[in-house]
């Protein structure tokens, strides 16, 4: 009887444990089958996908290939998981001595014995429960698969468009190449005017549907603002009485201040009254350049100089004295240079040309655009009768017939999606044309 009695305690004693080892071998079994269901979906979701991808023009492989590598690579690794924690641990108890077997048979006789003989196979709750899990596994994958196509389509909507605007710039190019080319082939080297070819935009659709625009302007149909950084020599005019002039035509009665703050900035030194000292003390603060312009977004930061200085106005009168848009009289030629860049007299705007030749002088202006129109001026000695043989020596040196500077504007349009390529090149006697400057 004591026996019997200790017997089952003992029983007793080992069930909780049973029961234990149990619920982990349970557990075990739902790991081990999510895992293994997670790494097939996984392999199949990424076999998919990059099937799909062998489908794909090749510019739009990409994304989808990364997208495939990444289900592969995931359930690859969740195989290898699988091997680590399960397959291979298993394997090596296998093969061991038989206490671990003899074990799990002692654990199975002194299981708790169900209420019903259960069917064959898992039992039901087990059952339910892989299948809970499995459903919000299948879930949870089908949701980053959506969201990882729905971003490969964007990625892919993203690299076409980047393609696209890269057939768009090289339009653009290829269409200010040819405009290069047609400048350089100009017969007559010695005289620039309106009436040329390059004069003429063109606009033309190739057969990849891309309308391309092409502009060439006479960058010396204005007064150079970088003028200001060379200084006068013998009976010419400053370029500051100059500009004095042309802004005074365009309304700005006390030109002084913007004149002087804009010498100041395209000057080496640092002695004035813009330098960089007023610019420190500005919010936010910033230093003087002390160099030519490149940019009209660099004019505006120079003191006094604002975009509306430059804006056209619609009450103006045309022709009339100190009402002529500025805008149209100034430009920016962003070159190097050891003497002024003449204005071109066969090109120049009638602002430019009020703006020059001053207040009184209107009747020149008119007898000058008529002309040109009909016949381009080859020299500008006839002026020294008009002029008079002084005024004619001030203003030589900002005339001429010809020009060295031009702006170069190339447009590609397809699609809703534009590119645009401004170039500033230089032509020189020989016709060799070079880019000075060029912004996409």
């Amino acid at each position: 009887m004591a026996s019997r009695a200790a017997f089952g305690h003992t029983r007793r004693m080992e069930q909780p444990v049973v029961h234990r080892r149990t619920s982990l071998r349970k557990y075990r079994k739902r790991l081990v089958t999510l895992l293994v269901v997670c790494s097939v979906l996984c392999l199949a979701i990424g076999l998919m996908i990059a099937f799909a991808a062998m489908l794909r023009m090749e510019h739009e492989r990409g994304p989808f290939l990364r997208l495939g590598m990444y289900f592969l690579g995931g359930g690859g690794a969740l195989l290898g998981l699988y091997g680590v924690l399960f397959a291979v641990p298993d394997f090596l108890s296998d093969r061991r001595s038989g206490t671990s077997s003899r074990r799990r048979a002692v654990a199975r006789a002194y299981q708790r014995p169900a209420k019903a003989s259960p069917p064959p196979g898992p039992r039901r709750g087990e059952s339910g429960g892989i299948l809970v899990v499995v459903l919000v596994l299948l879930g949870l994958v089908a949701a980053a698969a959506t969201h990882a196509i729905v971003t490969s389509r964007a990625d892919l909507r993203l690299a076409r468009a980047r393609a696209d605007q890269g057939l768009l710039r090289l339009a653009a190019l290829d269409s200010a190449r040819a405009a290069l080319q047609q400048l350089a082939d100009d017969p007559d080297l010695e005289l620039d005017h309106l009436n040329e070819p390059w004069a003429t935009a063109r606009e033309s659709t190739d057969p990849a549907g891309i309308t391309r625009l092409v502009r060439i302007t006479d960058a010396q149909r204005a007064f150079d603002l970088n003028n200001l950084a060379v200084d006068p020599t013998g009976d010419a005019m400053s370029p500051r009485d100059v500009l004095t002039s042309v802004m005074m035509q365009g309304g700005q009665m006390r030109p002084g201040t913007a004149i002087e703050a804009l010498r100041d900035w395209l000057d080496a030194d640092d002695s004035g009254p813009w330098e960089s000292r007023h610019y420190l003390e500005q919010d936010p603060p910033a230093r003087i350049a002390n160099r030519l312009l490149y940019g009209w977004s660099e004019l505006y930061q120079v003191h006094a100089w604002t975009p509306d200085l430059l804006a056209p106005s619609p009450y103006r009168r045309p022709g009339a004295p100190f009402e002529h848009n500025l805008g149209e009289a100034l430009t920016l030629i962003p070159a190097p240079r050891t003497r002024v860049i003449p204005v071109n007299l066969n090109t120049a705007t009638p602002s430019t040309l009020h703006g020059l030749f001053g207040f009184g002088r209107e009747g020149l202006v008119e007898r000058i655009l008529a002309r040109r129109a009909d016949t381009p001026y080859r020299t500008t000695a006839f002026l020294a009768e008009l002029l008079g043989p002084p005024s004619y020596a001030a203003l030589a040196p900002y005339l001429d017939v010809r020009s060295e500077f031009f702006l170069v504007q190339s447009s590609a349009f397809r699609d809703g999606r534009m590119a645009r390529l401004d170039l500033v090149v230089r032509r020189t006697r020989d016709g060799r044309v070079s880019a000075v400057q060029a912004i996409f």
